[in-house]
């Protein structure tokens, strides 16, 4: 990357930081439902795991299936399944503290 010398380079720098943000952002949430993805919940799991050991305090951990996801799929199309992930996505994310994490671990990405 070059950044244009005869001019204010501000305005490009800005760019490239919101660039490298949005970057951030995508490797580790999953694009459909915004939720954080297999990775980073696998990272941010294992820290919890030795942060709790270390100070002696239990650790809840909560998995949810969408039993049958398949039948919405197959009898109302992938459109509609997406819409019914991004709407538990939604969910999730605005039910959760600060401190959680809400993850997407199954299932397959959307591109």
């Amino acid at each position: 990357m070059a950044l244009p010398l005869a001019v204010n380079p501000l305005p490009s720098l800005a760019r490239i930081q919101t660039t490298l943000q949005e970057l951030a952002f995508l490797s580790e949430h999953d694009p459909l439902t915004k939720l954080a993805n297999r990775g980073a919940f696998r990272r941010i799991l294992d820290a919890e795991l030795i942060r709790s050991a270390r100070a002696g305090q239990s650790l809840s951990l909560a998995l949810i299936d969408l039993d049958d996801f398949k039948h919405i799929n197959d009898s109302y199309g992938h459109p509609c399944g997406d819409r019914v992930l991004q709407t538990v996505g939604s969910l999730l994310l605005s039910g959760k503290r600060i401190y959680d994490t809400s993850a997407r671990i199954g299932g397959r990405s959307s591109p």
